[in-house]
């Protein structure tokens, strides 16, 4: 290697270069770029010399060619030596440090810099070559001038082809699908966690890409929303009138939204506005895409809270403009079943508490004990009596829904609780664990057990319930059907008293508690005996069974109120296609019935969704009905259409490649684009997607920006069918804007495949074998009227009746109440079904409308006062000042450059109440004058540096006008004595425009005083007078009491920092 100062290319006397020599005596810069040799600081010890470079050079230069495809044009490789150092650099970068639009594009190794032996690898090396866009463009460039051009493709050794760059996306989707971390994701196809998270990026605005194309077309929008830990998330259903499609999606999450209601419908709006804008595009929103969302939104949902119904009635006035029905979660609604039935009734919570919800019951004992769950763990394995065996209860108090299991498993499995009970009680005496299994076994009862058998049959049906709604899958067609199913299984297990004869839980603690006596000895040697042949009599099942016939009534009032008639979801039924209904309508009255029921269903469908139904398009419309149906129905039942919404979507489909003279669907493809819209109409999506959000992040990934946590997300979510070629080609075009190539790693990564576990089901299969049971009992009878049900139910628990019950009822009537309101106020009801009450519902429909109305205007009052309370108060323009710095030059100096640019004047000793600002040398050691002036007339109290820094520094504080509020004062002679300045000072702001404050005589005040008058009426008096004569009347003041009482501050006008702000 030459030690001359010029920098040579190979192969490069045929053209003329630019001087380099300027560029070569400069010193080396800072590395830049991801090249590991250059992050090497100059040294001398360890460093690379010439005679090692020179070897190096030799052994790589086949692998280094500028161009590989001309390989007569050597290796861009070269060194130098510079100020007694040696430099290594490219000698294609060299010419290049500067692009033709005059930005530096200088690297290290187009100036040189000076690596260690240690740092100095080939796989260093070629990192510049393969991944520095500077290089790849100056070996252009350099062809270019030599009149070349490249005649091999790009390396395929560094490069993915289409072929690899979707096997990676394929891999990355399924990975993040099953919980991966990007790390786990590394290999070698995918490559390093960074660009596992940048596949998740691309991945995540294709899938926003393709939602918001789907949008775009649909006719129909219903929107949830749930709000947990300060995020927001809003899940849409959107179908298209022609293809009757559904697509249920993400619309987008909001970090910090906010707890008031106003502030959840401004996220919402940033929600929208977020999806209607694509990342990888110039950032602008799609202005047509988010009016069309807004125009189309026709359903909200949220939970049964009252804020949450506060936010969707904002929603509706400030954000969309044609909402249609406003609901309530129907899975909230059937938690509700169980969980408010059992408050009702003293003796029912009490058993709960005792056995199952206190936090001294024997079930928290165990579950929240690891040596305790051990003992219980040991306990059921040695019982061969035990259906199925397991490791705990299965109790989490914060889960309302997981009662059931610990309800079950309490039941099934009470020898060895007992036994357990027995062994803390033996082994921890005088502990509180052993005080704790002392009561366990003390209180234990056959009728209390007996009584929480039933409530754990009963639990297991309510949770099949809210499995129903609990998934974005359900039919709402079926919801009709569902609930009366469930309230025949309610008749059939308590007031047709099958709960005794079927296989359960009651059945099972009746055969536990008469099989043997279990024992157990207490305190003072007392003997507790459970159980034995004749320890359930009949009075006993009698007086369960009673309790369980008052809940019945409270359920079916609760059914009534949360899912009434008039819902527009249970109107959903006439699209029922289920066989049960067509095998029974075959049998006289009964298809009479149904007919008018499809009718009244259709016809309130069609008026709520605006389908002109009078006269002749009434009979239209159910003609286009019935003829839609049959061939659904023909669809079902040979197995061409695997559910109702997808049989009537093929029969539509079917008809419309028909002549649409025969066969017209414009009436009724109004009311099937919403039944397809409300399939899955529930917030469970949304409280599913919270779970899948922290458990696919994590605590370990919750430093992700927010962008990346909802493409992650939508990646999770998405549908399977959504990976396909057409959505790899979209990814590959938004890979291609982003990042350009695609880079293979240079080293291999390995990672250990997660094992697969097993899970057993021997619960399971014993809840199947119950629950089945149960199916056959309640199909062997048919479903009686709920009258029947409603009078048999209360002639057997009326000796049971609490208030506890009456309360329930009576908030349960107004929640039907409320519900027939608002059905009634958005045209759900038929004519029939109001009747002679159109006058009554009318004035309680304005009744409440004025209620919400004063409601939500408090509502918008607070929210506009507390946003004022948080924004930053006015600059200093146009103002009045007053100096209190006495003789201070230099404060003057100060203000002049600031009264010329900020446009204010200085007010004279005459003008002290009428400024705006009183400047002060510190301000907890304010003048009286100041401070008396700015407590009156409302103005503030600063520093020089807040005035001269336009109110950007410095400090602030600013009082509420004092003379606003009416007052009364008298002033005393020895006042006007001893503070003849502050009294002078008062007098003039009482008597300037617009004091509400008056002076009168003493007569005048004392009688007020005296007879404990209001605190308008005030005193200035001495500290003399004050501790002799008016010591007791707190009317009466000091100054300086006088001054701390009527100063009262304006966070709203302070300066940051100051009063709390």
């Amino acid at each position: 290697m030459d030690d001359d100062d010029e920098w040579c290319l190979p192969v490069a006397s045929a053209v003329s270069q630019p001087p380099v020599a300027s560029a070569v005596s400069q010193p080396p810069s800072l590395p830049r770029g991801n090249s590991a040799a250059a992050l090497e600081s100059p040294c001398e010890k360890g460093c690379l010399t010439q005679e090692e470079f020179c070897r190096l050079k030799l052994k790589w230069e086949g692998k280094l060619f500028i161009d590989p495809s001309q390989t007569s044009l050597g290796t861009w490789l070269s060194g130098r030596t510079q100020n007694g150092r040696f430099l290594v650099f490219c000698s294609v970068c060299a010419r290049l440090k500067d692009s033709k639009d005059g930005r530096s594009r200088s690297t290290a190794w187009a100036t040189g810099f000076q690596p260690t032996v240690r740092s100095f690898h080939l796989t260093h090396v070629q990192r510049h070559s393969s991944t520095c866009k500077v290089h790849k463009q100056a070996v252009k460039d350099y062809l270019k001038a030599l009149g070349l051009q490249s005649e091999g493709p790009e390396d395929e050794s560094c490069f993915l082809n289409r072929e690899q760059f979707h096997a990676a996306v394929q891999k990355t989707w399924d990975g993040c699908r099953k919980g991966h971390s990007f790390r786990s994701l590394a290999d070698d196809d995918v490559g390093s966690k960074s660009r596992a998270g940048r596949l998740v990026e691309v991945m995540g605005c294709a899938c926003l890409a393709e939602e918001q194309e789907f949008l775009r077309d649909s006719d129909v929008l219903a929107l949830y929303q749930d709000v947990r830990a300060g995020m927001l998330c809003i899940r849409y259903s959107a179908v298209s009138l022609d293809s009757q499609l559904c697509r249920h999606g993400v619309l987008g999450i909001c970090h910090n939204a906010g707890t008031k209601s106003l502030d959840l419908v401004e996220a919402m709006d940033k929600v929208i506005g977020s999806f209607c804008t694509l990342d990888c595009d110039s950032g602008d929103m799609d202005h047509e895409l988010r009016q069309h969302i807004c125009e189309h939104a026709e359903f909200l949902q949220a939970d049964g809270a009252s804020d949450e119904q506060l936010t969707m009635r904002f929603a509706e006035q400030d954000l969309l403009t044609n909402v249609r029905l406003l609901d309530r979660d129907p899975t909230h609604a059937a938690r509700r079943l169980l969980r408010n039935a059992w408050r009702a009734d003293p003796y029912l919570e009490s058993v709960l508490d005792q056995y199952i919800t206190s936090p001294e019951s024997m079930t928290a004992l165990i579950q929240y004990s690891a040596d305790l769950k051990h003992l219980f763990e040991v306990a059921v394995l040695s019982d061969d009596n035990a259906p199925f065996s397991v490791r705990n209860l299965g109790w989490a108090a914060h889960r309302f829904d997981s009662m059931t299991r610990p309800l079950s498993r309490f039941i099934v499995l009470f020898d060895s609780i007992w036994a357990c009970g027995i062994d803390v009680w033996n082994k921890r005496k005088g502990t509180r664990p052993g005080e704790r299994a002392h009561s366990f076994l003390s209180e234990s009862s056959a009728e209390s057990l007996l009584q929480l058998a039933m409530l754990a049959d009963w639990s297991a049906e309510t949770l099949d319930l809210v499995r129903f709604f609990d998934r974005e899958t359900f039919d709402s067609a079926s919801v009709a059907e569902t609930l009366t199913q469930f309230k025949h299984r309610l008749d059939t297990l308590f007031v047709q008293r099958e709960v005794l004869q079927c296989p359960g839980h009651t059945t099972h603690i009746i055969a536990l508690l008469r099989a043997k006596e279990k024992t157990a000895v207490l305190k003072h040697g007392v003997l507790k005996v459970l159980g034995g042949p004749d320890s359930i009599p009949l009075d006993l099942i009698d007086r369960c069974i009673a309790r369980m016939c008052n809940w019945v009534k409270l359920v079916y009032a609760r059914i009534a109120a949360e899912f009434p008639n008039h819902d527009l979801v249970n109107s959903m039924s006439v699209f029922n296609l289920g066989d049960s209904l067509e095998a029974a309508e075959q049998t006289g009255n009964y298809a009479d019935t149904m007919k008018k029921a499809r009718q009244e269903s259709l016809l309130r469908l069609s008026q709520a969704f605006g389908v002109a139904v009078d006269g002749p398009n009434q009979q239209e419309l159910f003609r286009q009905y019935m003829n839609l149906r049959r061939n659904a129905l023909h669809l079902l039942r040979t197995g061409k259409a695997a559910s109702n919404a997808e049989a009537w979507r093929l029969a539509r489909s079917k008809l419309k490649d028909k002549r649409l003279s025969h066969h017209p669907t414009h009436l009724i493809d109004v009311v099937l684009c919403r039944y397809q819209c409300l399939n899955g109409f529930t917030t469970s999506g949304v409280e599913q997607s919270f779970s899948t959000f922290v458990r696919t992040l994590g605590d370990y990934r919750m430093h992700m920006q927010p962008s990346l946590q909802e493409h992650l997300l939508r990646v999770v979510l998405a549908a399977e069918s959504c990976m396909s070629k057409g959505f790899k080609a979209i990814c590959e075009q938004i890979w291609t804007l982003r990042f350009h190539e695609f880079r293979k790693p240079i080293k291999d990564r390995f990672r250990r495949e997660p094992s697969a576990s097993s899970n057993a089901k021997t619960e399971t299969s014993w809840q199947n074998q119950r629950r089945s049971a149960l199916r056959a009992a309640a199909a062997s009878s048919s479903v009686r009227a709920e009258e029947d049900v409603l009078q048999d139910a209360a002639g057997v628990g009326r000796h049971f009746w609490q208030p506890g019950h009456n309360e329930e009822m009576k908030v349960l009537e107004n929640l039907a109440k409320d519900a027939r309101l608002e059905a009634y106020a958005r045209n759900h009801l038929l004519q029939t079904e109001i009747g002679d009450d159109g006058e009554a519902l009318c004035q309680d429909l304005q009744a409440r409308q004025s209620k919400r109305k004063k409601q939500e205007d408090e509502h918008r009052r607070a929210f506009e006062k507390m946003r004022r309370l948080a924004k930053r108060p006015a600059m200093v323009v146009d103002a009045s000042v007053y100096l209190h710095l006495g003789n201070a030059q230099h404060a003057l100096d100060d203000m002049a450059s600031a009264m010329t640019r900020q446009n204010f004047t200085l007010s004279e000793e005459s003008e002290v109440l009428s400024s705006d600002y009183h400047v002060v040398a510190r301000l907890d050691a304010a003048p009286v004058q100041a401070r008396l002036a700015a407590a009156l007339c409302g103005t503030a109290l600063c520093n020089m540096m807040y005035i001269t820094s336009s109110g950007k520094d410095g400090t602030c504080i600013a009082n509420k006008r004092a003379l606003s509020t009416q007052r009364r004062i008298w002033i005393s002679e020895p006042f006007l004595l001893e503070k003849p300045a502050e009294a002078d000072l008062l007098l003039q702001a009482i008597s300037i425009n617009g004091s509400n404050w008056r002076v009168v005589p003493e007569q005048t005040w004392l009688h007020h005083a005296l007879n404990g008058g209001p605190m308008k009426f005030l005193a200035l008096v001495s500290t003399e007078e004050k501790e002799s004569d008016y010591k007791d009347i707190r009317n009466a003041m000091t100054f300086d009491s006088f001054l701390s009482w009527i100063g009262d501050i304006d966070a709203v006008r302070c300066a940051h920092g100051a009063a709390n702000r």
